[in-house]
């Protein structure tokens, strides 16, 4: 995502999903099977995505921003959409 995103030097937590959603999607469905059963995986999952990527790679959060989401589920269904999200600054 680092370098993907260089140029513009930020990115926000839906760049990150909808790369796992398209590159690693079994990984991205264990990640949300780890919040089952609760009300909203999906969601429970994101949120500690944009978690991690602030207290364990130490990611500076510059503001908040409506970004599309696009999530593929092992089942077939989607959970896409457009939603607030954190926007990352890139060291």
């Amino acid at each position: 995502m680092h370098r993907l995103y260089a140029r513009r030097g930020w990115y926000d937590g839906h760049d990150l999903v909808n790369w796992m959603n398209g590159n690693r999607n079994a990984e991205f469905n264990d990640i949300i099977d780890y919040y089952r059963p609760g009300d909203d995986p999906v969601h429970a999952a994101t949120i500690q995505i944009g978690r991690f990527l602030k207290k364990y790679l130490g990611q500076q959060k510059i503001r908040d921003q409506e970004s599309p989401r696009r999530i593929t589920l092992r089942t077939g269904g989607h959970r896409d959409g457009y939603c607030n999200v954190s926007v990352w600054r890139i060291p």
